[in-house]
Formats: C-alpha cells, structure tokens, sequence
C-alpha cells in the first residue's frame, strides 16, 4: 500500500466515527461500542511500535531519585538503572532530570490491580513457550490435542491434569487469571456483537428454552453485563453459566441472582439441547 492510500485511509477513518457524532443523537450503548472500535482502528493504523506498549492512566505527582528507589527495592542502584532506561524508551515512567524518575500514564496504569493482573497473566504464559522447543521432541503430534498433556501442563511439570486443574491448583496464579479474564471482557465488551435485546419476543414465545449459555464462562461477567442490557433479566428464559467445577464451586463459589450455575467440562458433549 503507497503512503498516499494510508493516508487516505486514515482520513476516512478518521471521518466516519466524526460523522457518526454528528449524525446520532444522543448516544446510545450500541452506537459508543461502534465508535470505539472505529476509533480504535483508527489508532492502530496510527501508532508504531512503541505506542502499541502504551496504557491509559492518570499520572501521580512526586518524583523519586535514583538511589531512594533503590534502597527501597533492596537493588544496587548500577542494576536497577539499566531496567529502568529498557522501560523508560517504551513511555513507562519518565525521567525529567538525570537519575530522577516520576510517573508516566502508562506505568500509572499498573497500578490498577485489574490491569497489573491481566500483564501478569501474560508473562506467566511466557514460560510455555519457551518449553516449546523440548515438547516437541518429547511428544508424538497427536498429544498437543490431549488436554491432559498440553505444552502448558508440560511446561508446568504438571502432565496428566488440565489447564484449568493446574489453575485452580495454584492460588495465586488463579486470582490472577480470573482478574486478568475480566479485565481482558472489559477491553472487548460482548455487548454490541449481538442485539440480545431485539430477541425479546422470541425468548419470551420459549420461555423453557435457555436464553443464553455462556460455556467456559468463568465468574459470570459477560452474563450479568447481557442480563443488565436485558432490563436486569433473561426475559424470563434460564440464563445458564457454564465451567468446570472447581471454577464454580471452589473456594469461591459463584452465585449470581438469575443465573443458573451448572459445572460442565467443554470436553464432554453439551448437555443443553435447546
């Protein structure tokens, strides 16, 4: 593609989420959830690689030097310098004078324990990968579709359970991949992928047929946000939140007003039928 037709496209881009403003009045959920994917379309074909790293935050007042933040992390300032100047290139704190670093948007993001979770639970995906290389030598292709012996589970040193036994088995990495989960649902919202709402009629013509069976659907999110565009329901219908037993009834247990918890493994055939 020649520059001139980026451009162009970045014009129309830029164009269509303007008209629309312009053009409904006022706002509607449906019509902010189009806009910010316009927008943020728009903001992909904008940015290179380092504004791709940048997070939204509100940035704190105080700056603290070089050797106090040291001594507060226990590190010899000569180490923690060179960490320091690999994030600072990537906009994650700022250095208004030599040695001298204060808070920038992006790090003041992590300070979120939602958005600190959903980081971490992709460096603790990391690992993985970098066993990647020795799984393959030590497996027969068809055990990358056992559940049982996933590069993950592998890489864990835990073959012979799942994923997701081998999350709820560890605590803190499990609260940390339920915080990151629902974090990663408020980044792409389910509402506004389909009009649950326009469905009304129909549901209520069934109203012993489920409405909406979230599989795999964790701590409920994406259903309770679905029943909240509904007027607070299922119009009458079951609302059934689908995951594996230790997600549902572990430590923790899920209950949520209207929805029906049922543990399920999405493994084994569905149980729901209509």
């Amino acid at each position: 593609m020649s520059s001139c037709a980026a451009e162009n496209d970045l014009i129309s881009g830029a164009e269509k989420p303007l008209a629309a403003l312009k053009r409904q009045q006022p706002l509607t959920r449906e019509t902010r959830t189009v806009l910010l994917r316009q927008i943020d379309k728009l903001r992909c074909g904008l940015q290179g690689p380092v504004d791709a790293m940048h997070f939204q935050g509100t940035v704190l007042d105080g700056t603290i030097g070089l050797e106090d933040l040291a001594s507060k992390m226990g590190w010899e300032p000569a180490v923690l310098v060179r960490f320091i100047n690999v994030v600072l290139i990537h906009g994650i704190f700022e250095e208004p004078e030599p040695r001298v670093y204060k808070h920038s948007a992006s790090s003041t993001a992590f300070r979120e324990d939602a958005i600190r979770a959903y980081y971490r639970l992709g460096s603790w995906s990391v690992p993985s990968w970098w066993k990647v290389s020795d799984y393959l030598k030590t497996h027969a292709p068809e055990d990358v579709y056992d559940p049982l012996k996933s590069p993950f589970s592998y890489s864990r040193g835990g073959e012979g359970q799942t994923y997701y036994q081998l999350l709820e088995a560890d605590p803190a990495f499990s609260t940390v991949w339920h915080k990151g989960m629902a974090q990663a649902a408020l980044l792409n919202p389910v509402l506004g992928m389909f009009p649950f709402r326009d469905m009304r009629s129909a549901v209520e013509a069934e109203p012993g047929r489920a409405f909406v069976v979230d599989v795999g659907g964790g701590r409920g999110n994406a259903l309770v946000d679905v029943m909240r565009e509904c007027g607070g329901g299922g119009f009458g219908a079951p609302m059934v939140l689908q995951d594996l037993e230790e997600v549902l009834l572990g430590e923790e247990p899920v209950r949520i007003d209207g929805v029906q918890v049922m543990p399920h493994d999405f493994y084994n055939e569905q149980p729901i039928k209509k």
